[in-house]
């Protein structure tokens, strides 16, 4: 075999690791926003309230069509005892986001503890109407 034919060989396994290398970062990044939203909420459970804050903040700013962001950071604030900044966050959240249920039930809750009972009322007929607009299966 010529020196050149020994070039190529060389350069195949390396193409195929390339190949192999890129699908796997793909499978990462694709999975990155579900392995930092399981990492919020372990944080989240450990009392770690400022971290959760300053990174669902920042993720996002990098997505923000995922809900879970807001979600994470509002239940964060509550637990400081912010939870009317939690409420003004969550109000932003649903604006941009209409049809999400669990910032909408988590608007119902807080409004529930803060005495605001024509608030939860509001929204829980919200979420019946989401929930209906629903197919299931």
């Amino acid at each position: 075999m010529s020196r050149s034919g020994h070039s190529r060989l060389r350069f195949l396994p390396r193409l195929n690791l390339f190949r192999l290398a890129c699908f796997g970062l793909g499978l990462v990044l694709v999975r990155a926003w579900a392995a930092d939203v399981g990492q919020l909420e372990s944080r989240l459970l450990d009392g770690d309230y400022a971290e959760v804050i300053a990174a669902a903040e920042a993720a996002a700013k990098e997505s923000p069509e995922n809900s879970a962001w807001p979600l994470l950071r509002a239940k964060a604030l509550i637990a400081l005892g912010r939870g009317e900044e939690a409420r003004r966050g969550l109000e932003a959240a649903l604006a941009s986001d209409p049809r999400a249920v669990r910032l909408r039930w988590l608007d119902r809750e807080l409004a529930l503890q803060t005495g605001r009972t024509d608030d939860a009322a509001r929204r829980l007929d919200e979420i019946r109407g989401l929930l209906r607009g629903r197919s299931w299966g």
